[in-house]
């Protein structure tokens, strides 16, 4: 039997409408590509075998925890290894929400005011109906709401 080409994919070629990495096959999946090792061995580094025992309350994580006996428990136990997925993701947002937060913002150009230092006029005549004005409050041009010509 001749060798036919493998794809990249372990063997698997993918058919089509199958999308051709791992990740765009499951892209709002957050554990996908995270193995049960990498999971269990995070939560305890973070919380401690007594505090993950506590946490969720099975004999791998009290009584002599390691991470050998834990995956072997959690690969034969789908309501455990839910478990632990789940503490997983909750530790994921819980670091995130700690972290200070990151802005892009492109930095200032020098001698460039932002525009929320400049205070906006709001039109607060019946007829205005929460219209703000276009021009900031100061500025040449500018009309109060019941100073506008009709």
């Amino acid at each position: 039997m001749p060798d036919l080409p493998r794809s990249e994919s372990h063997g698997v070629s993918s058919g089509p409408g199958e999308a051709s990495s791992p990740k765009a096959s499951q892209p709002a999946n957050p554990l996908h590509g995270i193995t049960l090792e990498t999971m269990v061995t995070a939560l305890a580094a973070h919380y401690g075998w007594d505090q993950l025992g506590q946490r969720i309350a099975i004999r791998c994580f009290i009584s002599e925890p390691s991470v050998a006996s834990s995956l072997k428990f959690l690969r034969k136990t789908p309501w455990a290894r839910d478990k632990v997925e789940g503490l997983y993701l909750f530790m994921l947002r819980e670091a995130r929400r700690a972290a200070p937060p990151v802005h892009n913002y492109p930095p200032a150009r020098a001698g460039k005011t932002a525009s929320a230092d400049v205070p906006v006029q709001l039109a607060t005549s019946p007829g205005d109906k929460g219209r703000i004005e276009a021009e900031p409050a100061g500025q040449a041009g500018f009309l109060p709401p019941d100073s506008r010509p009709s």
